[in-house]
């Protein structure tokens, strides 16, 4: 969305190439009409449910392990922490002992149709890669990011590692767009994440259609392609 980067300025584009960029909008298999009633194990809950996601997993156990924790501090809100299919064993286990002390807590590896759970939730807690950070902003959650800062798979030593800007510049432009709440990596404590889960829960949920962002992306850039082949055919 040019609102939220503009890569003809950024890339400083000749007006050649310039003219011919079409802003089709975010990506999103998102479906209104195919959405969950209900997510299963959770008919008939009583009180908020929130899922807490780390993408595929390689560097969740950061934002995992400090959820989990915070859950202590929420014993009236439900949970599932999705640690996603490529979390180390050595990282999934120290979360499943820590679930198991925490009531109301369900640890699971995958959840199929994550984007349409989503809209189910109560709260989302999440990084901010692009698929996660565009599924938030279709299904309408209410939602905390903590973004990543260091490189892929590097979080053991992301002290060290070289920092990548990714992930917190997007989640800074969504919170100014209003769209979600921002912890920064190094000021996540379970402390703090308890308290903006508790402050998320409290607004209003967006609706689906009044969303400031396109979500259509996936339409729009179809059309644009089919738009363009009967020029590209000779």
């Amino acid at each position: 969305h040019r609102k939220i980067f503009d890569p003809i300025s950024a890339y400083k584009l000749s007006p050649s190439i310039a003219k011919k960029v079409k802003f089709c909008g975010y990506l999103t298999a998102f479906s209104e009409n195919g959405r969950l009633k209900t997510i299963p194990g959770f008919e008939g809950k009583k009180g908020p449910l929130v899922i807490a996601t780390g993408g595929g997993g390689g560097d969740a156990y950061p934002l995992l392990s400090n959820f989990l924790k915070a859950m202590r501090h929420l014993p009236d809100v439900s949970a599932i922490a999705v640690t996603g299919p490529l979390m180390g064993q050595r990282d999934r286990e120290k979360l499943m002992r820590l679930a198991r002390k925490i009531p109301k807590v369900t640890l699971q590896d995958f959840v199929p149709d994550l984007g349409n759970h989503l809209c189910e939730a109560d709260a989302v807690v999440s990084m901010c890669g692009y698929n996660i950070a565009a599924e938030i902003v279709a299904s309408g959650a209410r939602a905390i990011m903590v973004p990543r800062t260091w490189r892929y798979g590097e979080y053991a030593n992301r002290k060290q590692s070289a920092e990548e800007r990714e992930q917190i510049f997007r989640a800074k432009v969504l919170e100014r767009f209003g769209l979600v709440k921002m912890i920064k990596p190094d000021q996540l404590t379970p402390e703090r994440l308890a308290r903006a889960i508790r402050k998320t829960l409290k607004k209003p949920r967006r609706r689906f259609r009044h969303l400031p962002l396109n979500i259509k992306g996936l339409g729009m850039a179809l059309k644009a392609i089919l738009e363009m082949l009967p020029a590209a055919i000779p």
